[in-house]
Parts: C-alpha cells; structure tokens; sequence
C-alpha cells in the first residue's frame, strides 16, 4: 500500500468560505480564521493512500503521454526515485505518475475536508482518502533486467523501473 502526499491551492474555497464570514463580527471572523489556520497548517502534508486491487497493483498514469498502467505495488514502493513511462520511456519522479482521476479524487476530498472544517469545525484528517485500484490490462509484463512487473493494454516499450527498451521484457 502506497503513501503520498498533496498539496493544493486554496483559491475557490476561499470564496466560498469568506461569504460565510459577512454575517459575522469581526472578532468572530479573527478567530475563526485562527483556529481555521491552525488547522490548515498541516494540510499541505495530507495523505492519501492508494490501495493496490486484487492482484496487487496499482494504477499510474505517465505525464506526458497520458497512457494508463498498473504497477506491482511492492515493486513500485522499491523504486527509489525516478520511473520510465512503458509506452514513450519518459522519466519523471514517481510520484508524478499519479493518475488525473485520483488527483481529482483527493482534491474533491481535500476540498470537502475544508469545508466541513471550516462549517461544521471538523477537525481535519491527516488521511484524507483512501484510493481503490480498479484497472485491468490485457498484457503482465515482467522485466528481464531487474524483475518488475506491471501491466498494459498495449505491448510496453520500456520497463517502468529500469527503462530497459522492449526486446528485453518477456
């Protein structure tokens, strides 16, 4: 099970949290605002955790071609830093591979979290939400060189971990 962090910007929720304000004093709205602000001070350090599904994978989403795939989630944990794209072999950190639907997924829940703090005085979670992994790929791939495996629609061209080119993934 894979931990990650997020960070968001406050912009459209400050609208909407400042109309609530205009029936207030300003005393009241003073600490309001200080209470809301220690609560937000840890909000940039949120986690979410993605669960990986039945198989143990876990989706990931490469940033620049956009491609769906499924990584073992013990091995991807293993990975230190960087990963490979399987369909355009661009490198990025990990961590950027995560897919657009969760991204929205934990800024919905990062968004609910502060409104409900900010009308209801909820205390907000240091999990924010916990992801499933629901995608299924036609084609498990293991890599030769360094024993990775993920999971594709259409045949991969590199290792996700090492970047090892196609003829040797089996």
């Amino acid at each position: 099970m894979a931990k990650y962090f997020f960070s968001i910007k406050l912009n459209s929720l400050a609208l909407l949290m400042l109309k609530s304000l205009s029936m207030a004093t300003i005393q009241e709205m003073k600490e309001k605002l200080q209470k809301f602000g220690t609560e937000l001070k840890g909000i940039n350090q949120a986690q979410f955790t993605i669960h990986p599904n039945s198989a143990g994978m876990i989706d990931r989403q490469c940033p620049d071609c956009k491609i769906l795939f499924s990584v073992d989630d013990e091995d991807w944990g293993n990975i230190m830093d960087n990963a490979y794209c399987p369909s355009c072999g661009s490198n990025h950190s990990k961590s950027d591979f995560t897919t657009d639907a969760h991204k929205k997924l934990v800024k919905e829940s990062v968004q609910r979290a502060i409104l409900d703090n900010w009308n209801n005085n909820t205390p907000i979670p240091n999990t924010i939400v916990k992801i499933e992994c629901i995608l299924s790929h036609q084609n498990h791939e293991v890599c030769s060189t360094c024993g990775f495996k993920f999971m594709t629609d259409e045949l991969a061209s590199y290792c996700p971990c090492c970047g090892t080119p196609r003829p040797n993934l089996r």
